[in-house]
């Protein structure tokens, strides 16, 4: 298991070891759903920031498949639209 600490209230959420992570895809996803890249096993992202995604591991990945590309992760811009 991975603790995670959230910024804005200090709580801590538990998140599941990546092996756990992949018996639960494996029992509820379809098998039309993709979460790998074709030169990688199963992503276990764990945030997105511009216009990368990181695993759990630390390592980045272009987002090239979602249409966040346009204005990226966590864009402050788009933060402060909703926030308004």
């Amino acid at each position: 298991e991975l603790e995670y600490d959230t910024a804005e209230d200090n709580t801590t959420i538990v998140i599941p070891s990546y092996d756990e992570v992949i018996q639960l895809r494996e029992a509820y996803y379809s098998g039309s759903v993709s979460v790998s890249y074709s030169n990688s096993g199963p992503l276990m992202i764990m945030e997105g920031r511009q216009c990368h995604l990181i695993d759990h591991t630390g390592r980045k990945y272009l987002d090239t498949r979602n249409n966040v590309a346009h204005v990226g992760h966590q864009n402050p811009n788009v933060i402060q639209a909703i926030i308004k």
